[in-house]
């Protein structure tokens, strides 16, 4: 019994919780300014995490079959055998009970974007992870939701006037930043789909995302501004890194340790 659960935490992926940090920094900007009770953020903290970590166990069901070709993904515990598609999928049906009672505890609005991003990933495993091109712009989208996700959940007091400018800036960085990584890890992939495509069209998306990100910050308030810059920083620091070859090769390494799980 221990060793089932200690499996099922594994399959939510606790490692990625540093994938997240778009999230703790909304929390941040918006308990600064609305000096909203601690409890209030820990409990949507929690909220948010249960609800992604059953994300991630709807694509572990998802990915079941492509993870069981692959000779690394197979080492997985859904994909080894060692659990099955009804224990992971009642493990995710109890934690998108639990994530959204907690959210609708705190702010029911968020519901909502929740759901948005519970569909992106559905689409984005189901369909769109297939096209090189158009996952990145869909998947995108998770990273700047994740962030109003967290403004809202502690917070009434910012208007959409200065969440939607928020909004664009995080997808333009984001869009930056995934369209870079798919130029650097071109040579990399294995699926006939990727190996055809042209660099040019991600250093063009890339481009693209980045003149958004920055001309987008023209119209953040200050509420949220100090927040934006870091991120701008941290997104393009990671745009950096892909692009050295020694420093790519140790992050796909990382990466690649880390689809394992």
């Amino acid at each position: 019994m221990i060793q089932k659960l200690w499996l099922l935490i594994l399959a939510t992926k606790p490692n990625r919780t540093v994938t997240h940090v778009d999230f703790f920094a909304g929390l941040l900007t918006a308990w600064s300014y609305t000096k909203t009770a601690m409890l209030t953020i820990i409990i949507g903290t929690v909220a948010f995490l249960i609800f992604y970590a059953a994300i991630y166990l709807l694509n572990e069901i998802v990915d079941l079959p492509s993870d069981r070709a692959d000779c690394t993904r197979a080492r997985r515990p859904l994909a080894s055998g060692k659990l099955t598609v009804v224990e992971v999928g009642i493990t995710a049906i109890l934690l998108f009970t639990v994530g959204i009672s907690l959210t609708w505890r705190v702010n029911p609005g968020s519901i909502l974007l929740c759901g948005i991003l519970v569909l992106i990933n559905l689409v984005y495993v189901m369909y769109l992870k297939k096209f090189a091109y158009f996952d990145i712009l869909l998947i995108s989208m998770t990273r700047p939701i994740k962030v109003i996700v967290a403004v809202l959940l502690v917070t009434s007091s910012l208007g959409l006037l200065e969440l939607l400018p928020l909004l664009v800036f995080m997808y333009g960085v984001t869009l930056c930043y995934q369209a870079s990584k798919k130029y650097c890890r071109l040579d990399q992939v294995k699926t006939s789909n990727e190996r055809s495509v042209s660099k040019n069209v991600f250093s063009l998306l890339s481009l693209v995302g980045l003149i958004l990100g920055i001309a987008s910050l023209c119209y953040l308030s200050g509420a949220v501004l100090y927040l934006a810059i870091p991120l701008l920083f941290y997104n393009l620091g990671y745009v950096v890194f892909l692009r050295i070859p020694v420093t790519n090769k140790f992050v796909h390494v990382v990466e690649q340790k880390a689809s394992e799980i």
